[in-house]
């Protein structure tokens, strides 16, 4: 599993959790996603894993907080969260991508990469959003965590 190559995690009160993000995204984030948040949010992940994308070589390194979380969505932190599309969260990223789950009604709590390489090569500028860099992974969050 996942959680066994975590480290450092930066736990957080799981109600603070929820009212952060909450507060802060259009839509609440899987429950099973929030408890995991919680306890394993800031974590790194040793060794990194790799993930699918276009040209064979990005890594899952870290998972962001709850705080982490809302400024990449908000565009606080600038780069590359801002060419993801509005109805995915970035949640955790590495070399060449990151980890969402989508918001959207017909397939919420599905887990998805973004490949911000391939951002790179196809889009026109850092500020265009575009499904054309997503992946889906898988179903939900234990799923993916079931992944390794």
């Amino acid at each position: 599993m996942i959680t066994d190559l975590l480290v450092e995690p930066s736990p957080q009160d799981l109600g603070q959790v929820r009212s952060r993000l909450a507060a802060e995204l259009p839509a609440p984030l899987p429950d099973s996603f929030t408890r995991w948040l919680a306890i394993h949010g800031g974590s790194s992940v040793r060794p990194p894993i790799r993930m699918p994308d276009d040209g064979g070589s990005a890594e899952l390194a870290s998972f962001f907080t709850a705080g982490e979380i809302v400024s990449n969505y908000r565009g606080l932190s600038g780069g590359v969260s801002e060419v993801i599309p509005l109805e995915f969260v970035l949640v955790g990223q590495g070399r060449g991508g990151g980890v969402c789950l989508n918001l959207s009604p017909a397939d919420y709590g599905s887990v998805w990469f973004a490949d911000f390489a391939l951002a790179v090569r196809i889009l026109p500028d850092d500020d265009t959003r575009s499904p054309d860099i997503m992946f889906r992974l898988f179903d939900d969050w234990d799923a993916f965590l079931a992944f390794r």
